[in-house]
């Protein structure tokens, strides 16, 4: 357990108070969440606005010149970025959100995506495309 605990000592130092950088990364993801284009989203565009939610709660929380909290979000930005880009070049709609059948119970219609219903439960949709990774 010491190995830990040094561990927990060092994040302390360059992430600050856990309970303070929690409280304010999730106001943030909040207010992320809650914005018009959430639902319009791709998973990594999701992804990786909620980790820039964690690294600045980390810089505000915790020791603002620690480069890697910086880094991390130009990383995560420039994945998100090249994405956009390789789907632009490969003609895939671009910010497609992730596949959500609906329930067997409530079939979809042509307006929402097409997803139907057949008679085992199953859906099937001409609009099916599993997310990308």
């Amino acid at each position: 357990m010491a190995e830990i605990d040094d561990i927990l000592a060092d994040r302390l130092k360059s992430h600050g108070e856990y309970r303070d950088h929690a409280r304010r990364t999730q106001m943030f993801k909040y207010c992320i969440r809650d914005g018009k284009n959430w639902s319009q989203l791709s998973d990594i565009q999701k992804e990786s606005l909620e980790m820039f939610a964690h690294k600045i709660g980390r810089i505000l929380e915790g020791n603002p010149d620690h480069e890697d909290h910086w880094d991390d979000i130009a990383g995560y930005a420039k994945l998100v970025a090249d994405r956009i880009r390789e789907d632009k070049s490969q003609s895939k709609f671009v910010g497609m959100p992730p596949f959500k059948p609906t329930e067997p119970n409530h079939p979809g219609t042509p307006e929402d995506g097409g997803h139907h219903a057949n008679a085992e439960g199953t859906f099937s949709s001409s609009l099916f495309r599993p997310p990308s990774s």
